[in-house]
């Protein structure tokens, strides 16, 4: 019991590594302890964690989706979509917002809840299509140590659930802020319709055909492409380049 215990914590900590890094490559970070920071913080928090989720969650379902290709050939069987990717997501939502931690917070107003209202008017502050592409190729570049690190779990799937909605436990613990309902089910639709969505689908699609495959690498090497500009620039880019097309156009 506490072997498993330990191994969950520390995929916990590689998932929170890992959201940290590209919060802070992307200048999401908190940049004051005000309300209002730490709030944007929190939004931007589970913006990253729920895409590496759906990211990853769409490689294991992939993987499933290959196995019973082969061994149900020529035979009728379900496979795993998009759509059942976005519906686990909505597990983490109802596993965190059970979690003793969060209800105790509550019942003691502890945390603050963020309204769908908050979430929308942030993102569509902060991000544009470059910047959702630059965040997906950073989660992509997290993806094989989160994938190594899963794969020896027993249970995947489950493992992939009990150990996102730690991290958003933790997130909401931290900085006493926690989304609504129905703003996480917004956040996670608004990821849906985006970039990440794009990939998800990619992803799941490789089982049925070489063409999907090879539009996927096609398509993980273009965004790498972009991740790579960002990098190269960072000094020179902050939030402002990332709302701001012409700023990109300047620096290539």
């Amino acid at each position: 019991m506490s072997t498993r215990l330990c191994e969950t914590a520390s995929l916990e900590l590689h998932v929170q590594s890992a959201v940290q890094q590209i919060l802070t490559t992307m200048a999401f970070t908190a940049p004051s302890n005000s309300h209002s920071d730490r709030k944007n913080a929190c939004i931007f928090q589970n913006k990253v964690t729920y895409t590496l989720y759906l990211l990853l969650q769409s490689f294991h379902c992939e993987s499933q989706n290959t196995i019973n290709k082969q061994c149900h050939y020529n035979q009728d069987y379900t496979f795993h979509g998009f759509d059942y990717v976005c519906q686990q997501s909505l597990e983490i939502l109802r596993q965190s917002r059970n979690d003793f931690a969060i209800k105790a917070a509550n019942r003691r107003g502890t945390i603050t809840h963020i309204t769908t209202k908050e979430t929308e008017d942030l993102l569509t502050a902060a991000l544009n299509k470059e910047c959702e592409m630059v965040m997906a190729a950073l989660a992509i570049q997290q993806l094989s140590t989160l994938i190594n690190a899963f794969s020896q779990q027993e249970n995947i799937s489950q493992t992939l659930e009990q150990v996102f909605s730690r991290v958003l436990v933790n997130q909401y613990i931290d900085e006493g802020f926690q989304l609504s309902k129905q703003a996480t089910l917004k956040l996670v639709e608004q990821i849906s319709n985006a970039i990440t969505g794009e990939l998800c689908q990619l992803i799941l699609n490789q089982h049925t055909s070489e063409e999907s495959e090879q539009e996927l690498v096609q398509h993980l090497k273009d965004i790498n492409t972009l991740a790579e500009h960002f990098m190269q620039h960072f000094s020179q880019l902050n939030t402002t380049f990332l709302t701001n097309k012409s700023n990109l156009d300047d620096n290539e």
